[in-house]
């Protein structure tokens, strides 16, 4: 089975001498983990950083198999993230709610609102505000948030305040 997509990197882990477990978010099929030969040689280091985005083609004999990637960069977002403090923690959750996903499902929409926030360049509380909203989008997605927590989520003077409640009567009527 082989397929053609783009996707962000989410992470690389050793797996072997040379090569590398490549764990990304792909726009068509999900997240998928491939194999990823010579991930550490000075042309792929630099491609294969967390928040880049990067065209792939995935090769496996069956669809249940561990393939193979070969892959070029489409966009790279590292260099961004490196100077700025609240963009690696916006990163930083993105990628650590991402690796939850089920494998090999897809969520198309989930890549495209990642992908804008990963593009975003406008000031700090902004992006906070849009980090907030993908959560929730996240957690609706995945149905965790009916389960476990109701939120009541309110501006309050420019800040963006969160409330996690059991019920609806702990928080204010406003926030509704």
């Amino acid at each position: 089975m082989n397929f053609e997509d783009i996707g962000i990197v989410l992470s690389v882990r050793k797996y072997g001498e040379r090569a590398g477990l490549l764990e990304l978010l792909s726009k068509n099929h999900g997240r998928h983990v491939g194999l990823a030969r010579n991930y550490q040689s000075k042309i792929n280091q630099p491609i294969l950083q967390p928040g880049n985005t990067i065209s792939f083609i995935w090769k496996a004999r069956l669809s249940e198999h561990l393939g193979t990637l070969t892959f070029e960069l489409d966009r790279s977002r590292s260099g961004k993230f490196i100077n700025n403090r609240v963009s690696i923690v916006v990163l930083q959750t993105l990628l650590s709610h991402l690796r939850i996903l089920p494998e090999r499902e897809s969520f198309t929409e989930l890549f495209n609102r990642t992908s804008s926030i990963l593009d975003f360049t406008g000031d700090y509380n902004n992006l906070i505000k849009g980090l907030v909203l993908w959560e929730l989008f996240f957690f609706g997605t995945i149905r965790l948030w009916r389960r476990y927590v109701r939120m009541c989520c309110y501006n309050v003077k420019y800040r963006f305040k969160i409330y996690f409640a059991k019920d609806r009567k702990s928080c204010n009527k406003r926030s509704w």
